[in-house]
């Protein structure tokens, strides 16, 4: 599997399920590949920035404490 394959499916679990040979397929990746590891961390950190910020949709601006989690959250994935 291609890193960039990989990279697909890792973005595709967060709208849909993914079938048995893509899970079988990115868990194989991932044991070899520390750039596709490191990308779904990422991804799942963005994820849950996402999810957060998502309890503030009716509000147009993030609070202070929101705007400072963000940045530490970003900080802890480089």
């Amino acid at each position: 599997m291609s890193c960039r394959k990989a990279s697909y499916i890792i973005e595709k679990r967060w709208v849909s399920k993914i079938s048995l040979w893509e899970k079988l397929s990115l868990k194989f990746h991932l044991m070899i590949c520390n750039l596709c590891r490191k990308y779904e961390s990422d991804s799942k950190i963005l994820g849950k920035i996402l999810k957060s910020l998502n309890k503030h949709e009716h509000s147009s601006h993030l609070s202070k404490t929101d705007k400072d989690a963000l940045k530490d959250a970003l900080k802890i994935s480089e």
